[in-house]
């Protein structure tokens, strides 16, 4: 049997099987008249050497075999059908990948990275406004283009859950496929885990890496800031659609990190 005549009369005889009706067989499958469905039903009876079908004043009714046959090639119109359904998303996948794949999305959400020493308190607090794009702009000047969000600027600690939703939404409606979170390293991981689930869900097409640092960006010469953010900035030529941690210069997937 011819293989593209084989598709069109084991499509009529799904359509067939889902309408239990000849004319809106046809009207699916944007056909002149219910005797072409007709038409094509006896074909694929007469190819396979069995009846499908049975017809009354009611409409059709499968046969067993009909039955047995509609379950078999079911999964190759449910594939097609998901095909057809998500070619849009590959589409703007393709545009994304085009227009923006060599940009980075930098959300920033404040950390130790972005942080800076308190004398008072013998402690570091975040920074009230992110120091990262001010490095990356003034100090390192890279040949690439940032689109900069400042969602917040917490010790990771005190992210909420809203904090996480926020950052969900700045991520689901940006148009960049590279994602790179700073985040405090107390709770990277569990942010991370928490973007993996929604991403993995929603079949998002992205490369999300979280980068955090022991020492502040900012006023701490020795710090392990600069080259993380320098190793997180070149890993996207290397890792896979998914979302990463990324500490010390070792990329981690979201569940294998552990701090």
């Amino acid at each position: 049997m011819d293989k593209s005549r084989n598709y069109n009369l084991y499509n009529i005889f799904f359509n067939l099987y889902e309408t239990g009706n000849m004319s809106r067989a046809a009207e699916v499958l944007s056909l002149s008249s219910h005797a072409n469905i007709s038409k094509g039903i006896k074909q694929l009876e007469f190819e396979l050497g069995t009846k499908l079908f049975n017809t009354d004043s009611r409409g059709v009714t499968p046969t067993d075999i009909g039955a047995q046959l509609y379950e078999i090639v079911k999964p190759m119109f449910s594939e097609i059908d998901f095909v057809e359904k998500n070619i849009g998303k590959l589409k703007k996948r393709d545009s994304v990948k085009t227009k923006k794949s060599g940009n980075i999305h930098l959300i920033m959400t404040g950390g130790t990275i972005d942080s800076e020493f308190c004398g008072r308190k013998q402690d570091i607090i975040p920074l009230k406004q992110s120091f990262v794009p001010v490095y990356l702009r003034d100090f390192v000047s890279p040949d690439i283009q940032f689109h900069e969000t400042e969602l917040t600027m917490k010790d990771s600690r005190d992210l909420t859950e809203e904090d996480l939703s926020n950052l969900l939404d700045v991520i689901m409606e940006s148009p960049y496929e590279n994602i790179l979170i700073t985040h405090g390293r107390y709770t990277i991981g569990r942010t991370a885990k928490y973007l993996r689930n929604f991403i993995e869900k929603s079949k998002t097409f992205k490369k999300i890496l979280l980068v955090g640092a022991q020492y502040p960006i900012k006023g701490s010469a020795l710090s392990d800031a600069p080259f993380s953010l320098g190793f997180a900035v070149g890993s996207f030529q290397n890792v896979a659609v998914g979302v990463y941690v990324i500490v010390q210069g070792k990329i981690f997937d979201a569940d294998s990190f552990v701090i």
